[in-house]
C-alpha cells in the first residue's frame, strides 16, 4: 500500500490528478491533464514501454522527497 501512496503523491503533486471533495476521511481524485494523445501507446516503441516499467519497480519504493532530488535536483524544496 506504501508504493500506491507514494505513487499517489507523486501524482498529485505534479498535478496529474487532484482531489476533490472537500471531507478528510474520504478522499476522492480525478485526472487533471491528459498527458499523452490518445492512441500514442501503440506507437511507443517497445524497449521504452519496457525501460519505463523497469524505472518505476526499480524507485517504487523511493520516497516523493528523494525522488524530486534524484530527478530535478532540489533538495528540501516540494512547493503545492
Amino acid at each position: 500500500m506504501g508504493t500506491t501512496l507514494q505513487g499517489l503523491n507523486l501524482a498529485v503533486s505534479s498535478r496529474l490528478v487532484g482531489k476533490v471533495g472537500g471531507r478528510e476521511d474520504d478522499a476522492s481524485f480525478q485526472v487533471l491533464v491528459d498527458r499523452l494523445p490518445r492512441g500514442i501507446k501503440s506507437t511507443i516503441p517497445a524497449p521504452m514501454l519496457q525501460t519505463t516499467e523497469r524505472l518505476a519497480k526499480w524507485f517504487a519504493t523511493d520516497t516523493t522527497e528523494n525522488l524530486y532530488k534524484l530527478l530535478f535536483g532540489i533538495p528540501n524544496e516540494i512547493h503545492d
